[in-house]
């Protein structure tokens, strides 16, 4: 999945959270540019529980400031399911 994840280096913040029994992982960017979601789309087609979403130009700075740690942080989140 690392490979996959390489276009979301400007990817400031990966932050999931779980909703009742929907979980949810949420990238974040710190400017207008959006996280190009269509990459890591296909990586959650074995996971119909789980929904991607973007928000971009949030101002929730907190870590993950590679493609790297983004790519650790969904695998994390991915083993609970």
């Amino acid at each position: 999945m690392t490979n996959d994840l390489n276009l979301l280096s400007y990817t400031h913040v990966s932050l999931f959270e779980k909703f009742s029994e929907l979980p949810i992982l949420i990238l974040y960017t710190a400017d207008d540019e959006v996280v190009p979601v269509d990459i890591v789309e296909e990586n959650f087609k074995n996971y119909p529980n789980v929904q991607l979403k973007k928000m971009p130009n949030s101002k929730h700075l907190l870590g993950f400031l590679n493609s790297e740690q983004v790519a650790i942080s969904i695998k994390e989140f991915l083993k609970c399911f």
